[in-house]
């Protein structure tokens, strides 16, 4: 046992977990590119510095989305879970983690809205961690959503496997 773990922690290798990506998504993010693109060329060829201005400005914003979401990867350390999208990274501690629950697309829409998202698919996971009254949520979209919820529940006896996800039990 590591000096940070809990005595419910269990001690199991490190795994990485790819994204899932909704292709949808991605044209729809593209379509959007294309489109700044179309009016940055209409803004280059105006005269004035305003043009030269907006260029830099839709150029750093589009470096900007990009950097938020390349690479993506969710590492399960043995007592953290990773989370890396571009230049976010995240660490949750495994003994903070309340529930994962798995969303299922425009039916929980609404739900996934409520939280951080790093994920490009609507089918993905909503993390709640921190204080169970007023927990914090994430939105997170791994490509194989039961054996991570499984690697949950191997790495920490207090998460209970459920249908729809892991969630912790008191006691």
């Amino acid at each position: 046992m590591t000096r940070n773990a809990t005595p419910t922690m269990r001690q199991t290798p490190s795994q990485v977990f790819r994204p899932k990506i909704d292709r949808w998504l991605v044209g729809v993010l593209a379509g959007t590119y294309l489109i700044l693109g179309w009016a940055m060329w209409g803004l280059y060829r105006a005269d004035g510095w305003e043009s030269a201005l907006a260029i830099g400005l839709m150029t750093l914003f589009s470096l900007g989305l990009v950097a938020l979401f390349l690479p993506v990867r969710y590492t399960l350390e043995p007592d953290v879970l990773v989370v890396r999208s571009g230049v976010i990274r995240l660490r949750i501690k495994l003994d903070r983690l309340q529930r994962a629950a798995a969303l299922h697309g425009v039916r929980d829409l609404r739900r996934s809205l409520t939280a951080l998202s790093l994920g490009l698919s609507l089918n993905g996971v909503l993390l709640e961690y921190g204080h169970a009254r007023r927990p914090q949520r994430l939105f997170i979209a791994p490509s194989n959503r039961r054996a991570f919820f499984e690697a949950l529940a191997a790495r920490d006896e207090a998460l209970q496997d459920t249908p729809e996800g892991v969630e912790r039990i008191s006691g």
